[in-house]
């Protein structure tokens, strides 16, 4: 039987299969990076991912996974268009996937449609299922998003609460795939800071973190912090940190070495308003760590399983915190999002789309 072809889109995902490789990823890369792995592994199915343009060459086989060159992602889109499509048609996938909120998602889904092909959407963020996205995309490029989202043939969300949003917003049907964290063995190490991992978006909230660490001085702290789009915010979060005396800053750490910091905090902090499941969660728990959190607790797992504090009062949270949790939060990745997620994927992918999974 000839394999099911499926094709990621993702053009932040290099720096994910070049070792040491010191490229800007966000989780919903790292999420495809961990998938495709996974499902290329699979003799059943053909894995292929479009990424962007780092200087490599424009084709490459890393990990069983067929890496595509694109274009920069910083390019206009509308200026490369055509190119892209022609890429698709190229590369003659059965199966194309989108993850995150962009303007490709409606031009991709189009693009399916015109030449009998399949599309999936995975949701990456709990703004991809509210009416406003949050109001990171406004105009031609909502549109787009909203008309790909109603035009796939399968959407997969992350939780519950997602797909509830999701159909009773937008009256779409899903299925429910919780995250995939790394594959790694736990190990016990001192522990040194209190830690903080992101993106310099304003909704993440960063300089609460530093905050906090003017409230705790007797406290190491260790911020990773990488710019987002905006720069100024970024340059801003720089200056503050860089005054406060016991927190340390990095604009950004490869993924090879970031488990090291993971591994050697008493909790990892998450100060953001809103997210989707925060890789940030899943690579604390592998690492032993637990999580306090000022308002994200997807699926109240936090709570539910004692894996750390979710609260308005991160002082407060910081001194309930116990070594058990960070325990509870290990056991709870192993059972809930390992590897298996992806495999279980590629069965839903394999019966949904005409191939009998075994």
């Amino acid at each position: 039987m000839t394999p099911l072809h499926i094709c990621f889109i993702s053009l932040n995902s290099y720096p994910l299969f070049v070792a040491n490789h010191s490229g800007y990823f966000g989780g919903a890369e790292l999420q495809i990076s961990l998938i495709a792995k996974t499902l290329a592994k699979d003799k059943r199915i053909q894995v292929s991912l479009i990424v962007g343009d780092y200087g490599q060459k424009p084709l490459e086989t890393i990990e069983n996974v067929t890496l595509y060159r694109a274009f920069r992602q910083n390019r206009k889109f509308n200026l490369e268009a055509l190119w892209f499509f022609k890429l698709l048609k190229d590369i003659n996938a059965d199966v194309y996937v989108e993850r995150t909120l962009n303007l490709k998602v409606g031009l991709v889904a189009l693009w399916c449609r015109i030449f009998g092909k399949k599309f999936v959407y995975m949701v990456a963020h709990d703004w991809d299922v509210q009416l406003n996205h949050g109001h990171y995309l406004k105009g031609l490029a909502k549109y787009s998003f909203d008309w790909g989202l109603k035009m796939a043939n399968l959407i997969i969300c992350q939780t519950p609460a997602q797909k509830d949003r999701l159909r009773i917003i937008f009256g779409l049907n899903s299925r429910v795939i919780r995250s995939v964290a790394a594959a790694a063995k736990s190990r016990v190490t001192k522990r040194h800071w209190l830690l903080w991992v992101g993106r310099a978006d304003k909704w993440k909230q960063p300089e609460l973190f530093i905050r906090l660490a003017a409230k705790l001085p007797q406290e190491k702290f260790v911020m990773i912090c990488r710019p987002g789009n905006d720069r100024p915010y970024f340059k801003q979060i720089c200056r503050i940190a860089q005054k406060q005396t016991n927190l340390r800053f990095f604009p950004g750490v490869s993924l090879n070495k970031i488990n090291h910091y993971y591994q050697s905090a008493k909790a990892l902090v998450n100060t953001s308003a809103v997210e989707g499941w925060p890789n940030t969660f899943l690579q604390a728990g592998i690492a032993n760590t637990p999580v306090i959190s000022l308002m994200v607790n997807p699926d109240g797992f936090i709570n539910r399983y004692s894996c750390g504090l979710c609260g308005n009062d991160l002082v407060d949270s910081y001194r309930r915190l116990s070594k058990k949790m960070g325990t509870n939060h290990y056991r709870y990745v192993q059972k809930f999002h390992s590897p298996k997620n992806a495999e279980r994927l590629g069965r839903i992918l394999l019966n949904h789309f005409g191939r009998t999974a075994a």
